[in-house]
């Protein structure tokens, strides 16, 4: 099943993240980034709304996405995650102990790693997919230059992605890119201007394509 999750966000190119959004904001921005032809959501759970927006979307798309929590930090959470109808986690960090806890859940870690030595222990304590962040801070050459050593690891930059650069950590060989605000901008999000976000999207995935 994990090979079939890392597959469907390879095909997505985009994972949108809507961090400390509220409820009825999340399902809004999620109707919108459906239409627009996104099919991975991930909803942080730093926020608290997090565990309930991640009940609403699995009991109201159900199979039309592929739905994440982010910035997951404890057992505790990989295991409400879970429950609540996460089938992909993201940490912001490599922790051995909740990669062992998610495997345990048998649920995919996506776990945060930004040098050489961290996605050896990543990858010894058995993560399939890693998490480049924060990606803004260390751009597209040193995704590449990781590529060098450790051509064979799936990598999701996250942190700063945007429409422009987006491109470019695809092509150098990222599995996929998390983008938030990007894809939502808050003015249009506080004044509904919905069409206009679900245009952005649309045409952000094209240009990816």
């Amino acid at each position: 099943m994990r090979g079939e999750e890392i597959s469907f966000m390879r095909r997505s190119r985009i994972i949108a993240i809507l961090r400390r959004i509220p409820l009825e904001s999340a399902v809004q921005i999620t109707d919108a980034a459906i239409e627009g032809g996104i099919r991975v959501v991930e909803v942080t759970l730093e926020g608290k709304d997090g565990l309930k927006v991640l009940y609403t979307l699995r009991d109201k798309y159900e199979d039309q996405l592929l739905l994440g929590a982010g910035t997951v930090m404890s057992c505790e959470q990989i295991k409400e995650a879970s429950k609540a109808g996460a089938q992909v986690l993201f940490s912001p960090y490599l922790d051995v102990k909740l990669l062992d806890c998610a495997q345990e859940n048998d649920i995919l870690l996506v776990p945060g790693v930004t040098t050489p030595t961290e996605i050896v222990r990543a990858n010894q304590a058995g993560a399939k997919v890693l998490k480049l962040f924060p990606a803004n801070s260390l751009g597209v050459e040193y995704l590449k230059s990781l590529l060098g050593p450790f051509p064979e690891i799936s990598v999701i930059p996250t942190g700063g992605i945007t429409r422009a650069n987006a491109r470019s950590y695809l092509e150098t060989g990222a599995l996929a890119v998390g983008m938030g605000s990007e894809l939502f901008p808050r003015t249009d999000v506080e004044q509904g201007n919905w069409s206009e976000i679900i245009r952005l999207i649309s045409n952000t995935l094209e240009s990816l394509s």
